[in-house]
């Protein structure tokens, strides 16, 4: 071990024992600096910082004792290894330096060979000890960036989890719709040719088309990098009642074949036009109604209804989705926007197979989106969401 790179510092008030050890180390190559009692001591250290301190014990204006207690109190000092001199050999003085964090205790006389042997030994330890926390530092940067790598991989695994359970749900109410035209039609007709009239052909090409730029602007939500939650709307000039007539036309085989009396109470003279973005806009009708049929027995009441409020100064156009069924208990509902969350009822609409847990909470997002809010309101029977939508100073 290169000895010259070491630096030790010697307390004692005694002359002729600083002046023999700093001849012992300096013949062994180390360098050595020296005070005569614990206060000079601490200006010493504060100078620089020591690799080991021989401290004698006995010393006047502050002992070896105390000194020790203040080195081993401050954090910048506390690991600098000391070892303690005393002429004494009284065991009750070893044991109270060792409890004090002293690494050794050397007697007087002194001898060359053990001051230097003990010496060797604890700067190798505290050698030993510092590259040892700094391996320990290097690989806990390490694992740190380690559990970052993880960290991020498990969000974008959970991200691509996201886009591919929303694409999922939102392409499911259309294709249910799509089948049960098509299983109409072909029960309906015999023959190898059948005839498809073309209002239905024509309400089909639109989905087809409302269901290619929901894809374009889920996967542009995920270029832009927004994130699960992402949107990116594409605001234009709409009328809700043609957005809900749309709607109603593509669930009209499923309301039918559940025996659903709609109230559609939107008109066009009545609704003001808006700014908004149509595919997001029909994702909350569709999912809104879709929830109703889903979780309820067939037979029910929905009620579609807009009105103009005013809330905080602004015009806000307020949107309802009223069922009549059994409604949502209390325990479900604090939860109900969060994503993968339960409304508490099991699907009770055949044809609609598992749930996700995300209508409500992809509304919400589209909704807040657009500036506005959406929420339950309380009931007796059923369930009537709402959603505001602001007409003026759009953000």
């Amino acid at each position: 071990m290169p000895k010259i790179e070491f630096d030790i510092l010697i307390i004692d008030d005694e002359v002729e024992n600083l002046r023999l050890l700093a001849l012992i180390l300096g013949e062994a190559g180390y360098q050595v600096r020296s005070a005569i009692n614990g206060r000079a001591a601490l200006g010493v250290i504060k100078n620089q910082i020591p690799d080991l301190i021989l401290l004698d014990v006995k010393m006047p204006v502050m002992d070896g004792f105390e000194l020790c207690q203040t080195l081993k109190a401050a954090s910048d000092w506390c690991d600098i290894p000391i070892v303690f001199l005393s002429a004494a050999e009284g065991v009750s003085d070893k044991v109270k330096a060792f409890e004090l964090g002293g690494v050794d205790y050397i007697t007087k006389p002194y001898h060359a060979a053990e001051v230097i042997a003990r010496v060797h030994i604890h700067l190798s330890l505290h050698q030993l000890k510092e590259e040892l926390s700094k391996r320990n530092e290097f690989l806990r940067r390490q694992n740190d960036g380690l559990a970052a790598q993880i960290k991020a991989t498990q969000e974008a695994q959970n991200a691509m989890r996201f886009v591919l359970h929303t694409v999922s749900h939102d392409l499911k109410n259309p294709l249910l719709g799509w089948g049960l035209t098509l299983s109409t039609i072909l029960g309906q007709q015999k023959g190898e040719i059948c005839q498809i009239e073309r209002r239905v052909l024509s309400t089909m090409l639109s989905s087809c088309s409302s269901q290619e730029r929901l894809i374009d602007s889920l996967v542009g939500a995920q270029r832009e990098k927004e994130g699960v939650d992402g949107l990116v709307l594409n605001l234009t000039t709409v009328q809700l009642e043609e957005i809900v007539s749309e709607v109603l036309l593509e669930w009209r085989l499923v309301l039918e074949k559940n025996a659903v009396t709609v109230n559609h109470e939107l008109f066009i003279e009545s609704c003001p036009v808006l700014k908004a973005d149509v595919v997001q806009l029909r994702r909350v009708y569709f999912n809104l109604i879709g929830n109703a049929l889903k979780y309820n027995e067939p037979g029910i009441i929905l009620t579609l209804k807009a009105l103009l409020v005013m809330r905080e100064e602004r015009e806000w156009l307020q949107c309802w989705v009223i069922d009549n069924g059994v409604g949502i208990p209390r325990m479900f509902k604090k939860n109900l926007f969060k994503p993968y969350s339960s409304s508490g009822q099991g699907v009770k609409s055949a044809g609609f197979g598992h749930s996700f847990g995300l209508g409500l909470y992809i509304c919400q997002k589209i909704i807040e989106a657009h500036g506005g809010i959406i929420g339950l309101e309380e009931t007796e029977k059923g369930a009537a969401f709402w959603f505001d939508l602001p007409l003026s100073n759009y953000p």
